[in-house]
């Protein structure tokens, strides 16, 4: 059977490569295809296109070095307006593999050669979530959100999966609830396991009275990138409200939903790093603990949740507890010390009273060794014995 070979433009992309993918990298690909449309429509004078077209009628020498001058003129054109060097570089990623699948030949080496060097991200030092910050936004936050928040925290989740979960994902098979994620709506595809704290479970149970198995726990809209932008909007409200506005050199916001599954990772891996990574979904990770049952993945994380809890009063009791303890040795300590040094200050001050009374004796004797023999011989033994009791003092 003869292949009908199928023409590839922007429309087959999407239709046949990215057919497969989740809509949030759809939209991705789309945002960078658009963005390099723009360039060629407003620098060029060409349609995105017609510029791939005039690029495919190169020999492969001269193909290859027109598309990295076009490349080099798109990067710096997003430069000159502002466009983060991440966001650039998220663009490019994509916009090579489109390239690619519309037959122009690019090699990821000459990318690298080209604009590593241009386009390297800024490493900024990334701000840690304090639990200060986390109560302001919980007490300022609706019902459901709070408990959308506090799921967060304690699972590790992104926020496209909390929004994509639903009823029948949850497991009560322990005294927290198991969170079952399907691998259709995690990043790597790839299924896991989580675990709710117990005070993100109680903020849960209301909300699952109401719910069918079939019902989504969190998520607006069946459309997840619908129910995300719409969760992403309603924390950056909060957010403004409460004045964490603070951002980035590269300007993205220093306080984010991404910032609780941070909190969550920091906090568990003090606790076991590796545990962490799991819970996260990092792949390398994966076939680890994959190898243990639930069971045993509930008993890890049990030593973890005492660092995620944010409203119980038991950390902070057993660390109250851990510092009365402390200060009671301390006080012993000085109450022993302070003992050893009225002994040592007593022995001082009797020293130099025996040595004055000694001194004051050798005088009288002095005075009476010529003229009372009786009391010279009364003084000398009173003087052996004090200066016996000094023997026995020093």
């Amino acid at each position: 059977m003869k292949l009908k070979e199928i023409k590839k433009t922007k429309q087959s992309f999407f239709e046949v490569k990215l057919s497969e993918y989740p809509k949030s990298t759809q939209n991705g690909y789309k945002y960078a295809i658009n963005n390099f449309e723009a360039f060629t429509n407003s620098q060029l004078h060409e349609s995105g296109d017609q510029v791939i077209e005039d690029l495919l009628s190169l020999d492969e020498n001269k193909q290859k070095d027109y598309t990295l001058d076009v490349l080099q003129k798109w990067v710096n054109w997003n430069s000159k307006k502002g466009t983060t060097k991440q966001t650039t570089r998220l663009y490019l990623s994509r916009l090579k593999i489109y390239l690619r699948n519309r037959g122009i030949k690019i090699v990821s080496d000459d990318i690298k050669d080209a604009f590593a060097k241009q386009l390297k991200p800024l490493k900024e030092e990334k701000y840690g979530l304090k639990l200060d910050d986390i109560l302001k936004i919980l007490d300022n936050a609706r019902y459901h959100k709070k408990s959308l928040y506090l799921a967060l925290l304690s699972s590790g989740m992104r926020i496209n999966e909390a929004v994509q979960l639903r009823k029948e994902d949850l497991d009560f098979s322990f005294d927290r609830a198991m969170i079952k994620i399907p691998a259709k709506i995690t990043k790597t595809k790839t299924g896991r396991t989580t675990f709710l704290s117990k005070e993100a479970y109680e903020y849960l149970k209301p909300i699952l009275r109401k719910k069918t198995d079939e019902d989504l726990i969190w998520g607006t809209n069946e459309k997840s990138t619908t129910a995300r932008s719409a969760e992403e909007n309603a924390f950056r409200r909060y957010c403004e409200k409460l004045g964490f506005t603070k951002r980035y050199e590269s300007k993205t916001r220093k306080i984010t939903l991404h910032s609780f599954r941070a909190f969550f990772f920091t906090k568990s891996a003090r606790i076991d790093e590796n545990f962490a990574h799991f819970i996260l979904g990092h792949e390398p990770y994966m076939k680890i603990y994959d190898r243990l049952d639930d069971k045993e993945k509930f008993e890890i994380y049990k030593k973890v949740e005492p660092e995620i809890l944010v409203f119980d009063t038991s950390k902070s009791e057993a660390k109250i507890k851990e510092l009365e303890s402390t200060l009671r040795d301390k006080i012993k300590t000085l109450e022993e010390n302070s003992q050893q040094m009225k002994e040592r200050l007593d022995r001082i001050d009797r020293e130099e009273f025996l040595a004055r009374e000694y001194s004051k004796m050798q005088d009288q004797m002095d005075k009476v060794i010529h003229s009372d023999m009786d009391k010279y011989l009364e003084l000398k033994l009173a003087q052996q014995k004090i200066e016996k009791e000094l023997n026995e003092l020093l």
